[in-house]
């Protein structure tokens, strides 16, 4: 490859990289209905044609994205998931993933979560794959755990990942929620902490052991 062949395809990948961005930047606050194509590409620095030849349409953007996310969570549960017997460790690492992750890739998994929550009407394609993952693996570690006689034979795997979903999601906005306060004129002002991944973690993964636990 020549020295022009290669600076054009450092351009053309940092470009790459700066649509993703600007798209997880839009996303993120205004859910996919609501996104911008236009917006998209002010943030990026490039015209709406660059898009279009970079990634693609709205949904390719968004599908881009949630690719991404499935790819980071299915990777981590391989690194940390795997070898592992026991029932109530396992689901404490996968819960831990969880709040890991999603910690480290706020931006990211704000468009997850906010997917997840506006699929009532039935999720995209790249969505229900990383439904169908994170379901996968915590029923497995759920199934192990009722054949061992360790969790109770009547719990409900779906109804648990909500649980863990829900926490998640929780301190996915704690960021945002430490920093709003009341209106000026209301006398209380409620303190808010920021919340942590690890304790947060902890304390589902306790609870959810504890109402599981045979």
């Amino acid at each position: 490859m020549s020295e022009r062949e290669r600076l054009k395809e450092v351009t053309l990948s940092r470009t790459h990289a700066r649509i993703l961005e600007a798209s997880c930047e839009e996303f993120a606050e205004h859910g996919f209905a609501g996104a911008r194509t236009e917006r998209i590409a002010r943030r990026a620095g490039v015209n709406k044609a660059a898009l279009y030849y970079h990634v693609g349409n709205k949904k390719a953007l968004y599908d881009a994205l949630l690719a991404d996310a499935r790819s980071v969570l299915r990777e981590t549960f391989r690194e940390l998931l795997e070898g592992r017997a026991e029932p109530e460790g396992r689901l404490d690492v996968f819960i831990k993933v969880l709040a890991g992750v999603v910690t480290e890739r706020r931006k990211l998994w704000q468009v997850v979560l906010r997917g997840y929550g506006e699929g009532s009407g039935g999720l995209s394609g790249e969505m229900a794959l990383i439904v169908e993952l994170m379901l996968s693996e915590f029923t497995g570690i759920i199934d192990d755990g009722r054949s061992m006689g360790v969790f109770r034979r009547d719990c409900d795997p779906q109804v648990g990942l909500s649980m863990v979903l829900g926490g998640v999601h929780l301190l996915n906005s704690g960021g945002s929620m430490h920093e709003r306060k009341a209106d000026r004129g209301f006398s209380f002002q409620p303190q808010m902490q920021r919340l942590q991944p690890v304790p947060v973690a902890e304390e589902i993964s306790r609870s959810l052991v504890a109402a599981f636990r045979a």
